[in-house]
């Protein structure tokens, strides 16, 4: 299960950042090219990303 979600939230990185790029106009390809929101959901999804991959491989102390 562990690694199922490791490639899920790869993914949601990988797709979040290519929001961003197109967002910012980096990358202009497809309807998302230039339009800022993009940027700003891409972020949110690298966001969410990072923090479940934090959480998922966090050492527990007893």
């Amino acid at each position: 299960m562990k690694i199922i979600i490791t490639v899920v939230c790869v993914l949601f990185l990988l797709s979040g950042t290519w929001w961003i790029l197109q967002g910012t106009g980096i990358a202009p390809i497809g309807f998302m090219a230039n339009h800022i929101e993009y940027a700003y959901l891409g972020i949110g999804v690298d966001i969410i990303a990072v923090v479940a991959l934090f959480l998922l491989y966090r050492r527990r102390t007893k």
